[in-house]
């Protein structure tokens, strides 16, 4: 059985020296053998950092009590923590009392929210659930993103978030849930015209007031990820304990939705193995690729027209998500694994949409699963799945073949706009079809 991924892990800095005097220019330096932070923040801002710094060593051990006793809690009540029932479309569904009600009898206690599913109706609705239907608020565990403001679907030239934009939000969020904190506060994106270091201190600031225990990050790359990790664990704040990306037997020949990011693909494979060593969550979205991998004819090679992928759409509309998720997993490969796929499910008798997220488990112990659906029969599913417990050996090397091998010759990935670093300036202008392929 898997205990859930709900414990603080302590890591020690390693070779980091801080220099001890600051910088007129407001600039504090951190330095070891291989790079250099160069970490602006205002005066409020720094001594914020090292009044956090004093009150995690002196809570840690405390916080590791309570969140270990709340682990325990968890386990016992649910023996598939690592599948996260996600409230993407909660809105959408017909009764969304009666399919929450289904998945938390059915063993569902871990929930992914954000402020922008629904415009905030996720929120709403789950938090009145469980006021409505008494819910012991110590038997879920509840994770929310936010971080975007006013932005739907991950413009980069949204306004710049501030500490007191994202304090606001978090407020907004809490009041919404009708609880005083969630288990995780996710960044629901990245915005690299902000250096790492006001997300890690602004997040240790929600965890230190007690809005939430721990903190992760949402469609982050690998390298950010990493220099928030390091000036975190630098500067002994609490790091990011769990990044948020695609990941599915089906990779994504382009980005999926604006701003994202996947680990999908055997170039991916030793980031994989570093949250691995690092006691860090991958919390895995759209593991069955918004259907494609959950049923076998789905979009058929016949149905889908290759020539529409780039056509303009309405921001937003069902055409452009569709055209979105059919140019990103549409293409002969993804359907090569699809096909092997499903003959593995007809073999151990059970569902393509349970092979795929059992292969997914099976990755690795700290990877978990986001399972949305409004359909009450998809519930039943995921119930008792556990990694890989469905596949044998021989299934399992089947379909690591068509993930990790490169003899497969897996696309590159086609970025829509480039990336920029903090001191690139201007961010370039979002333009949802310029980039399309010649």
């Amino acid at each position: 059985m898997f205990s859930c991924l709900c414990f603080v892990f302590f890591q020690q800095a390693r070779g980091f020296v801080i220099k001890k005097s600051f910088y007129p220019t407001k600039y504090l330096k951190l330095q070891d053998k291989s790079k250099q932070f160069i970490i602006s923040g205002t005066q409020e801002e720094r001594i914020t950092i090292k009044a956090a710094s004093v009150a995690r060593m002196s809570a840690s051990l405390d916080a590791l009590d309570r969140t270990t006793a709340h682990s325990s809690s968890s386990s016992s009540s649910s023996s598939h923590c690592r599948i996260v029932f996600g409230t993407a479309a909660l809105g959408k569904a017909d009764n969304p009392f009666e399919l929450l009600d289904a998945a938390y009898e059915k063993g569902f206690h871990r929930f992914d929210l954000a402020r922008t599913y629904g415009g905030g109706l996720s929120e709403q609705i789950f938090g009145d659930w469980m006021q409505d239907r008494g819910v012991d608020r110590n038997s879920v565990s509840i994770i929310t993103k936010g971080g975007m403001g006013q932005d739907k679907y991950g413009n980069p030239e949204r306004p710049l978030l501030t500490r007191e934009g994202l304090q606001e939000e978090i407020k907004v969020s809490l009041d919404a849930l009708k609880t005083d904190w969630v288990e995780m506060y996710m960044f629901h994106r990245d915005d690299p015209r902000l250096h790492v270091s006001k997300f890690v201190v602004w997040a240790n600031e929600l965890v230190q007031a007690g809005k939430t225990k721990e903190w992760g990050v949402s469609n982050w790359s690998f390298e950010r990820f990493q220099d928030a990790y390091e000036y975190a664990v630098s500067y002994n704040l609490e790091p990011p304990r769990a990044n948020s990306p695609q990941f599915s037997l089906a990779v994504p020949k382009c980005d999926v939705w604006p701003t994202t990011y996947s680990i999908s693909g055997p170039q991916y494979k030793e980031q994989i193995e570093w949250y691995n060593q690092h006691n860090v969550e991958l919390l895995c979205w759209e593991v069955l690729a918004k259907g494609f991998m959950a049923k076998p004819r789905l979009w058929s090679k016949e149905d889908v027209d290759s020539s529409t992928f780039y056509k303009p759409t309405e921001l937003g509309s069902d055409e452009w998500r569709l055209q979105r998720i059919q140019r990103a997993y549409c293409y002969d490969m993804n359907y090569r694994r699809r096909h092997v796929a499903t003959e593995v499910a007809k073999k151990h008798g059970c569902k393509l949409s349970q092979v795929v997220v059992s292969f997914i488990l099976g990755m690795g112990k700290n990877i978990s699963v986001i399972f949305g659906s409004n359909n009450l029969n998809h519930l039943e599913d995921m119930v008792g799945l556990t990694e890989c417990q469905l596949l044998d050996e021989e299934a399992k090397m089947r379909l690591s073949r068509l993930l990790w091998s490169p003899h497969y010759q897996f696309p590159q990935p086609v970025l829509e706009i480039p990336v920029p670093t903090p001191t690139d300036g201007a961010f370039p202008r979002w333009n949802e079809t310029a980039l399309a392929p010649s």
